[in-house]
């Protein structure tokens, strides 16, 4: 391993000082060996020179020591020739656990305890949430805490996060199924890992039909291996502003919307021959889509998952009403 500090030039130079150059050589069998780490400055810290390599920090009171103190954790973070592809990172316990893509598995290791392993990385972080609870490091009464999932950049090293999620909750329907989706380390496509493998879509910076193609992908792939029933039970959920504006401007109104009692309110579009309902994120900045081959089979699925949430109590509490200006806001608004 060779590491080396280059000046920083662009603008950032101030908050950013250096690059530092890592170049792996043999020691990883990623694909990308070198990778180019900000280090970053802050002159109110003891320790001003810092940076960031999957979740883990390094800290120094000079750039002299940023080098040795990397190469330190780089090492400690290689695992079976690899680096990580993910982190789950505990917010309230603050702790960090690299995951590790291995041919057709994912894995999580933790601190002196066990090893998780998998094909899906969904159970992955299953298993380790429910060793954590039950050892007392996540949560204080009961299930309080949870794992979030990050992507780790190929380039940098750094954190990423999801652009959006691939879930299907129904619990008549087998096991329950959840792809975190992130960009490329080009940012000109999107991949998930499902049904033992990564699955990836490459378009252009602004091609939104790779968010179709993936899930399209993925559900097929789930249907094959019988996870899935029928690949409209995958929907697209959690979807990042940026990907929701270039949603929101492929859709075309029915002017229909699902309600179901006082609150419940969805949006019906039509989008790639589908129709596809939009569920708000009241307290993110973040929106949901259901999809279906029609509005009556659309109705029914989302019915079906909102008697699974307790959002209503039957499936025929679910109606289509026209509908208002309000109700297609949260498209406009993207839009304009």
């Amino acid at each position: 391993m060779q590491i080396k500090l280059i000046k920083n030039e662009a603008p950032n130079s101030a908050s950013v000082p250096y690059i530092a150059e890592v170049n792996m050589g043999n020691d990883v069998t990623h694909l990308w060996r070198d990778y180019r780490v900000p280090v970053y400055f802050n002159k109110h810290k003891k320790n001003n020179y810092s940076a960031e390599i999957a979740g883990f920090q390094i800290a120094s009171e000079t750039e002299e020591r940023v080098p040795a103190l990397m190469e330190y954790l780089i090492e400690n973070l290689t695992n079976v020739a690899r680096l990580p592809n993910y982190a789950f990172v505990a917010r309230r316990a603050q702790r960090v656990y690299p995951v590790y893509s291995i041919e057709n598995e994912v894995m999580v290791v933790t601190p002196a305890g066990p090893i998780f392993r998998h094909v899906e990385l969904a159970k992955v972080r299953q298993y380790l949430t429910e060793y954590l609870h039950k050892t007392r490091i996540l949560g204080k009464d009961g299930k309080s805490d949870k794992l979030h999932v990050r992507g780790v950049d190929p380039n940098t090293l750094g954190l990423r996060r999801p652009v959006f999620y691939l879930k299907k909750r129904d619990s008549a329907d087998g096991d329950p199924f959840w792809a975190p989706v992130f960009e490329n380390g080009a940012q000109d496509g999107i991949y998930a890992y499902a049904a033992n493998s990564r699955r990836d879509v490459a378009k252009g910076v602004d091609d939104v039909s790779a968010v179709w193609d993936l899930r399209r992908i993925v559900a097929e792939v789930l249907v094959t291996d019988k996870r899935l029933t029928d690949t409209n039970d995958l929907r697209a959920d959690r979807i990042m502003p940026n990907y929701w504006k270039k949603i929101a401007a492929q859709l075309a109104e029915t002017g229909k919307v699902l309600v179901g009692g006082d609150v419940l309110r969805m949006p019906v579009y039509t989008v790639d021959g589908q129709h596809v309902a939009v569920e708000r994120r009241p307290n993110e900045d973040r929106n949901g889509l259901y999809v279906g081959s029609s509005l009556e089979d659309l109705q029914g699925r989302v019915a079906k998952d909102m008697v699974r949430r307790g959002e209503i109590s039957t499936l025929g509490a679910l109606a289509v009403e026209d509908a208002t200006v309000n109700d297609l806001a949260i498209v406009q608004n993207a839009i304009a």
